[in-house]
């Protein structure tokens, strides 16, 4: 999902209906919650058709980067790279270790990297 402003994209759960939404936006900070600039919400979403449910309070929010004017370019760059990091899954990285703690704190686990090759599988 997109819109100028935003891209997300989800991580699939061992739970029906229930998926981890990655977001990168651009926020504004003309609501005073957030600083102007670049950031990502990982967060537990529950999906019925067409609706999207969050819980209030269940996710995290992390600032990326400043910015004083929106960038399409730059949000595609960074969503890019986010997602890439993210769905590659390694256990190191910052976004799908985030986003493992986010699952387990709900009771969820995230199938994404179900079947993966790990370093003790791998054959060289």
């Amino acid at each position: 999902m997109s819109n100028n402003r935003r891209i997300s994209f989800d991580l699939p759960t061992d739970q029906d209906g229930t998926v981890i939404e990655v977001k990168v936006r651009y926020s504004d900070g003309k609501d005073g919650a957030d600083r102007r600039g670049y950031w990502v919400n990982i967060n537990p979403v529950k999906v019925e058709g067409v609706f999207r449910t969050v819980e209030a309070y269940s996710g995290v929010k992390v600032f990326i980067e400043s910015a004083n004017r929106f960038g399409a370019k730059k949000l595609a760059t960074l969503a890019s790279s986010v997602k890439h990091q993210t769905l590659t899954g390694h256990t190191d990285d910052r976004w799908p270790r985030i986003a493992r703690q986010v699952a387990s704190d709900k009771g969820l686990r995230i199938t994404q990297w179900d079947g993966a090759k790990t370093p003790e599988t791998l054959t060289l």
